[in-house]
């Protein structure tokens, strides 16, 4: 069944395994092992939460995340992985998020300008919402997340590092599961000969992910360095830069340096952590936003209400951008942001791996 689950239309495939056999089925993998699929709560509350060191991310996912993105979040388990999360800590953090807030507003705010620049006429104008939100997660997340911009919104501009980061998820499922056989190729072919025996295998979208990890690596690469010169210049140097300092990588990157020797991420990492970061949040935010204008569009009433809730904060503010504890405060506007995930979940399924002695300790207990 790997290639219905990879398959790009798959969502009806899933929806018929709840429909037919319920919250828990057997579906086949790769030589006809087994894999349980579910989405029953508290399974999946064990699974991802509580018993997280048993059921981990399988090889091949971590493998995967290695050679495309570096060695990031995707790519550790483990106290490896929980190193890593606790060092990423800072730059989640709500102090954080209300140092963002006003460069979301000004890529929003260019975001309005470029749209209003389009539906002037009094024609009837077609707006590409999903193109619109995928352009404005971008450059959200490279500003806020690279100090870099990808695209200047109010201009159609390309950009092979962010065209790459988009197009990869898709790239990848034209593959139809040819991800999970990594761990086999990795044990028949040398390091050495990995590249190139790839490189001559047939299939049109292995080639095109192999094209993705270079641009991506070489990218990453090259505003990390530009990131880390500025930083060695000093504040001022930081504050010429996009994002001012305050982007995720700028703060990685100090709190990395105020460490001790030993905790401290190497730099293959910190590259891992900035591709991994990227592209976790551009198709997941972008997803969102595309989803909740379209069930807002879908629910005129709903629109107004949200609507008429923004605009009585703003007239707090005078007409200003809404402060950041004032905006996550909106409770009408909370419970649209809510309902959409509960709906429309931005990573809809994932793979686990478990340890059955594991397993068999856990049940004795």
């Amino acid at each position: 069944n790997i290639r219905q689950l990879f398959n790009r239309q798959s969502f009806k495939f899933h929806r018929s395994l709840g429909e037919t056999y319920g919250s828990v089925v057997r579906l086949h993998g790769r030589f006809g092992s087994n894999m349980l699929y579910t989405f029953d709560p508290k399974a999946m509350h064990h699974i991802v939460i509580k018993d997280q060191d048993i059921f981990e991310e399988p090889t091949w996912f971590t493998r995967m995340a290695t050679h495309i993105l570096g060695v990031g979040l995707f790519a550790t388990l483990g106290d490896h992985h929980r190193q890593q999360r606790k060092m990423l800590n800072p730059v989640f953090s709500i102090k954080h998020m209300r140092d963002m807030t006003p460069l979301f507003y000004e890529v929003s705010h260019k975001l309005r300008v470029a749209i209003q620049s389009r539906v002037r006429d009094a024609r009837p104008t077609e707006i590409d919402v999903l193109g619109w939100m995928g352009r404005t997660a971008r450059e959200l997340m490279g500003q806020a997340g690279l100090g870099y911009s990808f695209d200047p919104l109010v201009a159609d501009a390309a950009d092979e590092y962010g065209t790459a980061l988009k197009n990869l998820v898709p790239t990848i499922a034209r593959g139809r599961g040819l991800q999970q056989y990594l761990p086999i190729f990795e044990a028949i072919v040398p390091a050495g000969w990995r590249r190139t025996v790839a490189e001559l295998i047939p299939v049109p979208a292995l080639k095109e992910v192999i094209r993705i990890a270079d641009t991506i690596r070489i990218r990453s690469t090259e505003i990390f360095q530009a990131k880390k010169a500025a930083l060695l210049e000093g504040d001022e140097a930081l504050k010429q830069q996009v994002g001012e300092g305050r982007d995720l990588i700028s703060i990685l990157l100090k709190a990395n340096m105020a460490v001790s020797e030993e905790d401290r991420m190497p730099e293959d990492e910190l590259i891992g952590q900035m591709s991994t970061l990227t592209f976790a949040a551009m198709d997941t935010t972008s997803n969102a936003l595309s989803l909740t204008l379209w069930r807002l569009a879908q629910n005129p009433q709903v629109q107004a209400k949200l609507r008429q809730e923004i605009l009585d904060a703003q007239e707090a503010y005078g007409g200003a951008d809404i402060g950041y504890d004032d905006l996550v405060a909106l409770p009408y506007m909370d419970a649209v942001c809510r309902e959409t995930l509960r709906i429309h979940v931005p990573a809809p399924f994932g793979f686990r791996e478990y340890d059955p002695c594991r397993i068999l300790a856990l049940c004795d207990n």
